[in-house]
């Protein structure tokens, strides 16, 4: 299994992530150095064209079954620098709010399905320097992680070891650790909405499949936005009005409160996150059987490949210029 198919392997242990390990799988198979190409659907040549307001894009390069790292680049490929260096598996980068932190989660090499109190959550400078694993520091495993917009807090998967895997909230340090979801219930994939108010996640539901459930970041009661089955992954537009989510081998959108479902794409894939300039970005197929990492626009025009050729993965745009002390 790929460091990417790893993403989360806490949890299929206990075997009720399948619909996302599929994801995961698609995204390792598009690895591609993250340049934006504007790709027109008659098959004609790409054009030029980059509508993208961020200009760095962190992600992952790695060996199969050896290790991953953390890597940044401008959008056009240039400037590629390497975040993370070492044994174990680093991935699912996602930047602060103000652009000047990133976390990660990260897996030493060798199982961990039996020992999920090794599964880490990193966070560091945009630079690479100052990481600390705060899962270790609250004596906690960690699965998929989302900022706070205030970029004081983080929201993630995860728990005690034995435990099903909630929604917690821990400080930036690895101080406050709070639960928002009730316990004995597995729940992934926290999404923080960019206005603060909400977290959205996906429920493994008591008869299986997934759906995409909310609760306010303050805690709260839990409320049920998708009927399921195959509904995950869920990323909130950057406006925070709307929820990009898989629902099998499509892609939709809904409200924030769950209503006014809209399909974007039957090219297949999970959303990864949005596009400063509101694209949802997903794995999709290539050609030959192949994944590829792609963006689209929510209302299912623009399709835009994100492979430049080069090994990548987990794209996460940077939400703010970096400081010149960072480039």
């Amino acid at each position: 299994m790929s460091a990417y198919g790893r993403f989360s392997s806490f949890s299929s242990a206990r075997g009720v992530v399948a619909g996302a390990l599929l994801a995961a799988a698609a995204i390792a198979t598009a690895a591609g150095l993250l340049v934006l190409i504007r790709e027109r659907d008659d098959g004609r040549s790409p054009s030029t064209e980059i509508p993208r307001a961020s200009d760095t894009i962190a992600f992952v390069r790695g060996k199969q079954e050896i290790s991953s790292d953390i890597y940044v680049a401008r959008k056009d490929g240039s400037d590629l620098r390497r975040l993370t260096r070492g044994p174990g598996f680093k991935y699912d980068p996602d930047w602060s709010p103000d652009g000047r932190w990133l976390l990660y989660r990260y897996e030493p090499p060798g199982p961990t399905a039996s020992t999920p109190e090794q599964i880490g959550l990193v966070v560091m400078r945009a630079d690479g320097t100052e990481a600390v694993d705060i899962a270790a520091r609250a004596r906690v495993y960690s699965g998929p992680a989302s900022w706070a917009p205030s970029h004081d807090r983080i929201a993630f998967a995860g728990g005690r070891p034995g435990e099903p895997s909630s929604i917690y909230v821990i400080r930036r340090d690895g101080s406050h650790l709070r639960r928002l979801t009730p316990m004995g219930r597995e729940a992934q994939y926290p999404a923080w909405s960019p206005d603060g108010k909400a977290i959205a996640f996906t429920y493994v539901e008591p008869g299986g499949g997934f759906s995409i459930y909310r609760v306010p970041a303050s805690g709260g009661q839990v409320e049920r936005l998708t009927a399921g089955p195959k509904d995950n992954w869920p990323a909130w537009s950057p406006d925070s009005s709307r929820i990009a989510f898989s629902r099998g081998d499509s892609i939709w959108t809904i409200a924030a409160d769950g209503s006014d479902a809209r399909l974007v794409t039957s090219r297949g894939g999970a959303p990864l996150n949005w596009s400063p300039s509101a694209e949802v970005v997903f794995a999709c197929p290539g050609r030959g059987g192949s994944v590829r990492s792609c963006a689209i626009a929510p209302d299912g025009s623009g399709f835009w490949r994100l492979l430049g050729g080069a090994e990548g993965g987990f794209p996460a745009w940077r939400p703010a210029p970096a400081p010149r002390s960072q480039r």
